[in-house]
């Protein structure tokens, strides 16, 4: 883990500071600069919630004492100021401090303790680089030197004694749980993580830092993650790399190759109906070795299932392999993918041995590892266990969550995307065999690590967002009236259409023989990853 984050960080072209400690085993999955002292932002805020509760536990405080709001207190980039409130429970200054990072909350808690309280109460729990030595806004004194200051070490022993409960009394600790919990800014440590999470966390940022730290609760377990970004030019940015850093921990800790991915498919293709019926409308196409979730027995034939991608459907259980012992093994060690359109797969590595199976691209398989096999050639395992070689060029490790600079990223979702070119129209369906509009997207996509909406449509909780047409580079999505294609640059782009019958390119330049009129005056949005 720390090694994929390591060759991640060194892609970017920002300082990245990081920590990941699974709160189960008590490992430090990741640790990158964690000792470096950097600005801290808005994530002091946190430290000085927890400096406040200690107080008000060890002096018998009441959290509904009213403040009055001074007036040298009240800055931009706060709820209070916008409110013109002129007074605040203590309380209601906790907690607009973190769920909105409320500044003029914040400087009415730094005035409540004073700066030289909390500095001595910081190093008394053992934060030795975190300090607080301005108020929200103040940039004179930024500018002089004196900035609130911590570091990815600090925040990583600071949150393992709130898990632990070791600073507060539980009533108090369940209050800045609570309160942590209900940050309202979720584009970083959130942005890719398609489940519904709970999070204790923080986020903050200025024109050059971005950083969001906190817990993660997953079932029966829970770990610690920060990353924090400094020499920022590029704030959405920074915030989808943070995002990016979050989903990969994310899928080693909770996932671990699929917590609640029960089946595999073990046909080239698993039709995927709208209905338990084969007569019914085919939605999507499950390929081979997919993980998938199984979510009702609907009866002897039939069971409702959840692709890893979070796609639902109706499949024969036939197609799928429901062994669980099969299962731990496979989600944990089939780590490559078919990338050939189809890929044979052999008894022996040789051209004229009998065939086990043929896969298309995009199947999940697994290489193992053969002394002397004949050059060109790669031993596989299927999910049933048995053996058998491909072309080594035909498959390649799978890109499980992409690790890239958005421009190489944007190169290579466009070259795969041509990779179908010629591919027959079939609704519902993305193999070479046929690939609909919303599937050659979401399988080039998919194939290089991002993960959005199998439909053509712009859905939340999914990585895309909306642009403007003039904002459009290569590799972002056009919309249409039910209809979707890839922008592959120079007023061209690349869809699987009915119309076409085949994956093709079409332009948006009325000068060009391959216009579609009925295409390009009929854009209803255009959404990006970046």
């Amino acid at each position: 883990m720390n090694e994929i984050i390591q060759q991640f960080i060194e892609n970017s072209s920002y300082k990245i500071h990081t920590v990941v400690q699974d709160y189960e085993t008590d490992e430090v999955l990741v640790h990158i600069r964690a000792d470096e002292v950097f600005s801290s932002a808005s994530v002091i805020k946190v430290p000085i919630l927890i400096a406040i509760l200690h107080h008000l536990q060890q002096k018998g405080g009441d959290l509904q004492q009213v403040l009055t709001i001074a007036s040298e207190n009240v800055v931009e980039f706060s709820v209070i100021t916008e409110q013109q409130q002129t007074s605040a429970t203590l309380y209601e200054l906790l907690t607009w401090m973190i769920i909105t990072s409320d500044n003029t909350a914040t400087n009415e808690c730094i005035d409540f303790l004073g700066m030289d309280e909390f500095n001595r109460y910081f190093k008394e729990i053992g934060l030795s680089n975190t300090v607080v030595q301005r108020k929200m806004m103040d940039f004179e004194r930024q500018q002089l030197g004196l900035d609130n200051e911590t570091s990815a070490r600090d925040m990583q022993h600071l949150f393992k004694l709130i898990y632990e409960g070791k600073l507060l009394e539980p009533k108090w600790n369940d209050i800045a749980i609570d309160i942590l919990c209900r940050q309202r800014s979720q584009d970083s440590l959130k942005r890719y993580l398609l489940e519904p999470v709970k999070m204790a966390h923080k986020t903050g940022g200025l024109d050059t830092v971005d950083h969001d730290v906190g817990i993660v609760y997953t079932d029966g377990t829970a770990y610690f993650i920060g990353v924090f970004i400094t020499e920022v030019t590029n704030n959405e940015k920074a915030k989808q790399e943070i995002g990016l850093i979050s989903k990969m921990v994310y899928e080693h800790v909770v996932n671990k190759g699929g917590k609640d991915l029960n089946a595999v498919v073990n046909v080239m293709i698993a039709n995927l109906h709208d209905k338990a019926d084969v007569l019914s409308e085919l939605v999507d196409e499950a390929l081979y070795g997919m993980p998938v979730e199984v979510l009702e027995d609907v009866d002897d034939k039939w069971v409702r299932i959840r692709t890893f991608y979070r796609y639902e459907g109706f499949t024969l259980k036939e197609n799928l392999d429901l062994n669980s012992e099969t299962l731990t093994a496979w989600n944990a060690d089939a780590n490559d993918v078919v990338i050939e359109s189809f890929a044979d797969v052999l008894t022996a590595p040789k051209i004229q041995s009998a065939k086990i199976m043929t896969l298309t691209r995009g199947a999940f398989i697994q290489v193992v590892e053969e002394a002397g096999i004949e050059k060109g050639w790669s031993k596989v395992q299927l999910v049933s266990g048995e053996c058998g070689y491909v072309r080594s060029d035909w498959v390649q490790n799978r890109v499980k969550v992409y690790t890239t600079t958005e421009d190489l990223f944007r190169q290579q979702v466009v070259q795969t995307a041509l990779r179908y070119l010629g591919t027959p129209y079939r609704w519902g369906g993305k193999s070479p065999l046929g690939i609909d509009c919303s599937g050659l997207c979401s399988m080039a996509y998919m194939l290089n690590g991002a993960y959005i909406y199998r439909d053509a449509k712009i859905i939340d909780g999914f990585p895309l967002r909306e642009i403007t047409l003039e904002q459009m580079k290569r590799g972002d999505l056009i919309f249409f009236p039910g209809h979707v294609a890839m922008y592959i640059g120079d007023d061209h782009y690349i869809h699987s259409s009915l119309g076409g019958n085949e994956v093709n390119v079409n332009s948006l330049n009325p000068h060009e023989e391959n216009y579609r009129e009925d295409l390009a005056t009929t854009i209803t949005g255009v959404a990006s990853l970046f």
